[in-house]
């Protein structure tokens, strides 16, 4: 199963990760994704998709980081890049638990690019990774 993160918010186009092999019901990502989020956003919906070459994706598992939960957290002094670790996050599939997700989030002043691979970004935590509930080689439609 190889999978891939879709991250929607506000007027962002959709935004994605790479597509990863899932390695003993594991995979990681380093990837950033660059969104920018304004205090009028409500949600960033985040989708686990697992990539078919051949037919359609189909969803894995979704969950939503609720902007008022971490936009004052990260609001301040942006001439350094600052950085939130966030709690594993749940994803459901039609209710069902999935799996979850872990991530890190960077704010940068307005307009300033966050770049892939920052000087102290600490790689050892998880940009993004997901640990999936389910055995693999089932079914999930």
């Amino acid at each position: 199963m190889e999978v891939y993160a879709a991250f929607v918010c506000g007027n962002n186009p959709v935004k994605t990760t790479s597509t990863k092999q899932v390695s003993q019901g594991y995979v990681e990502w380093h990837d950033a994704v660059d969104l920018e989020v304004f205090t009028a956003d409500e949600v960033i919906t985040i989708t686990v998709i697992d990539y078919d070459s051949l037919g359609k994706d189909d969803i894995v598992g979704q969950t939503q980081l609720r902007v008022a939960d971490f936009f004052p957290k990260m609001e301040g002094d942006l001439s350094d890049i600052r950085q939130l670790d966030l709690p594993w996050k749940k994803l459901l599939y039609k209710g069902v638990d999935a799996g979850a997700i872990d991530l890190t989030l960077y704010a940068t002043a307005h307009g300033q690019t966050l770049p892939p691979v920052m000087p102290g970004m600490d790689l050892t935590k998880h940009v993004g990774q997901f640990e999936p509930l389910w055995p693999f080689g089932t079914q999930r439609r």
